[in-house]
C-alpha cells in the first residue's frame, strides 16, 4: 500500500521502482492475507529527492596552477535547502593527482560540513562529488563553499554558467597559499572559482 491505499497490480513479494520521480514519495506497507486474517507490515517512508549542482556551466575557462588555494564562491539560499554532496572540479575529467578537502562555511566563518573528494568519486559534469550527511541550510546569506586546490588546476568565470534557482551566486571567494581548508576571504569579481561545488535537493516533497 502507498499512503494507506492499495497499489494496483502490486501483488508480488517485491515492489520494483523504475524511473523514480518525486511523485513516488510516500508511506509504504505490505498487506498479507489468507483464510486466517490480514496482517499489515510496519510502514516504510520513501522520500525521493532530485539533486542538482549549485553551479553549472557549458565549458571551463583556461585553468591556473600557480599555487594552492582555498577557492570557491559565496552564495545566498533563497529558501531552505539540503546539501547532499560536496564536489571538486576535475580539469580534463581524468582524475586527480591528490585528494581534496571541500567544505561549506556560514556567514560567521564557521565550518558547517566538510569532506574529502577522491578520483574514485563519480564525475557529474566537470566535478567529482563525495556524499555527506545531509546538511540543512536555512534561507540566508553569506554562505561560502571552498575546496583546497593543491597541485590541481583550477579555473574561474566559465562560459555558459548557470546558478541553481534555489540559491543566489554572490561573488567569487579565494584565499591564496592555503594547503588546508580555510574560509575563502578574497574576491576579485570573477564568476566563481572552481574549486568547489555542491549538490542540493531541488525537491523536498515529503510523504504525507
Amino acid at each position: 500500500m502507498k499512503n494507506g491505499v492499495l497499489i494496483e497490480g502490486a501483488t508480488n513479494s517485491t515492489l520494483i521502482f523504475s524511473n523514480l520521480t518525486t511523485n513516488d514519495s510516500g508511506l509504504y506497507s505490505v498487506v498479507v492475507s489468507n483464510s486466517h486474517g490480514v496482517v499489515e507490515s510496519t510502514i516504510a517512508s520513501l522520500n525521493v529527492l532530485v539533486l542538482d549542482p549549485a553551479m553549472d556551466f557549458a565549458a571551463p575557462s583556461s585553468p591556473g596552477t600557480d599555487a594552492s588555494y582555498s577557492v570557491g564562491f559565496e552564495f545566498d539560499t533563497l529558501q531552505p535547502i539540503t546539501v547532499t554532496a560536496l564536489g571538486m572540479y576535475d580539469d580534463g575529467a581524468n582524475g586527480f593527482a591528490e585528494s581534496h578537502d571541500v567544505g561549506i562555511f556560514n556567514s560567521s566563518g564557521t565550518l558547517l560540513a566538510s569532506t574529502t573528494v577522491f578520483s574514485t568519486n563519480p564525475l557529474i559534469g566537470y566535478f567529482r562529488y563525495q556524499p555527506i550527511t545531509p546538511l540543512n541550510l536555512p534561507a540566508g546569506s553569506g554562505y561560502r563553499v571552498a575546496a583546497v586546490t593543491g597541485t590541481e588546476r583550477y579555473m574561474w568565470s566559465p562560459s555558459g554558467a548557470t546558478t541553481n534557482s534555489l540559491i543566489r551566486f554572490v561573488r567569487d571567494r579565494w584565499t591564496p597559499f592555503a594547503t588546508s581548508l580555510v574560509l575563502p576571504s578574497n574576491s576579485d569579481g570573477q564568476l566563481g572559482y572552481f574549486g568547489a561545488n555542491f549538490l542540493l535537493t531541488t525537491s523536498t516533497n515529503q510523504p504525507p
